[in-house]
């Protein structure tokens, strides 16, 4: 009897575990569930448009010497030639101003005196040294006075020549300061010189476009003294602190000067603008034209290059797309090819996006 009654409450309990523990599995299958399912991101996006839009975005800047100088004089004196004047072409060491000559060249005879006196005190010094007829301290003595005679030549040629400005380069000269017969000081300003052969010219950039500059972009520069002359250009610095107010960062574009008679003088108004590229232009565009996209839309792409993410509308599956980036336009920057009219892209978000990732499309901005 006592064992039937033990098997009867065995069979019993058996059951009464197996519910238990199912009960105990359900909850821990529902939370293991939304795990192994990727989660739906959220994006914002938008349809490309079937017309391609043209380059827009022109920045204004004024011309300005790339190379220029305000030169001085390292001495003081008497100004007596000034064989220059504004507008003048000087060539490399050309003369541009002088001072009085007597009193350098007076204070130059004078130290080659006394260094040729020093300079044969020394040598008798020496000899005498040899027989033992003067102490070691006296020769080191001479020696020391020679040497310092030395210098003060030095110091009175370099005078010398530091009265005469010469041109450091090929420049026209653009402001004298002096006229002759003047007290002139060490480093007052003597001339303003430039050279003309290259020219550079400072753009203001918004900081939401700073990152489409680069130093291999080729741009083209328009100059309102010149209408329809078109001058080739290349970044040559991008300003790596925005302006205060402004909200923008300085790019530098330098070009030669045109050829033939016209001349782009400093301070002249013009435009700049990215340079047509030499590549397929999207679908159906005209040349220059692309398709225009928020600068948002853009991801950094594997080679250094930019893609977008496009949405597959009946699956919400999202793929990379490699594109050629053109101009900037004020509603953002020109997509030239990768895309094509009526493709739906992600414009928020495209940086953490991936491969086949399933997204879900919200409105607003």
């Amino acid at each position: 009897m006592a064992s039937g009654a033990r098997g009867e409450s065995a069979m019993k309990i058996g059951p009464l575990v197996l519910v238990c523990a199912a009960a105990l599995a359900l909850p821990a299958c529902r939370e293991e569930e939304p795990q192994s399912r990727e989660a739906i991101r959220p994006v914002r996006a938008m349809t490309v448009s079937s017309e391609p839009a043209l380059p827009l975005r022109r920045f204004p800047g004024r011309a300005k010497a790339a190379q220029e100088a305000t030169l001085a004089f390292e001495v003081a004196g008497r100004l007596t030639a000034l064989p220059v004047k504004v507008g003048d072409v000087v060539e490399e060491g050309a003369v541009l101003a002088a001072l009085d000559q007597r009193d350098f060249e007076s204070a130059l005879a004078a130290a080659k005196a006394e260094e040729a006196r020093s300079r044969a005190q020394y040598e008798r010094m020496e000899k005498a040294a040899a027989m033992n007829a003067v102490s070691r301290q006296d020769l080191s003595d001479a020696r020391a006075a020679w040497e310092a005679a030395q210098a003060q030549v030095d110091i009175r040629q370099k005078a010398l020549e530091d009265a005469t400005l010469r041109a450091p380069y090929r420049a026209v000269v653009v402001a004298t300061y002096f006229q002759n017969f003047e007290a002139v000081q060490p480093k007052q300003p003597a001339l303003r010189i430039l050279n003309p052969s290259r020219i550079e010219m400072v753009v203001d950039v918004p900081e939401e476009m700073i990152n489409l500059v680069r130093l291999d972009v080729p741009v083209v520069v328009a100059f309102d003294a010149a209408p329809g002359v078109e001058i080739r250009a290349e970044v040559s610095e991008i300003g790596a602190e925005a302006n205060a107010s402004t909200r923008t960062y300085p790019v530098t574009l330098s070009m030669d000067q045109p050829e033939g008679d016209l001349k782009i003088l400093p301070g002249m108004a013009g435009k700049a603008w990215r340079a047509a590229d030499n590549r397929a232009p999207a679908a159906g565009a005209p040349a220059g034209a692309g398709f225009a996209v928020p600068l948002t839309a853009l991801a950094p792409g594997p080679n250094g290059g930019s893609v977008v993410w496009v949405i597959d509308p009946a699956t919400g599956l999202v793929s990379a797309r490699d594109v050629e980036v053109g101009s900037l336009t004020s509603d953002g920057v020109l997509v030239i090819r990768g895309l094509s009219g009526g493709e739906v892209i992600a414009t928020a978000g495209a940086r953490s996006l991936k491969d086949g990732q399933k997204v879900r499309i919200v409105e607003g901005e």
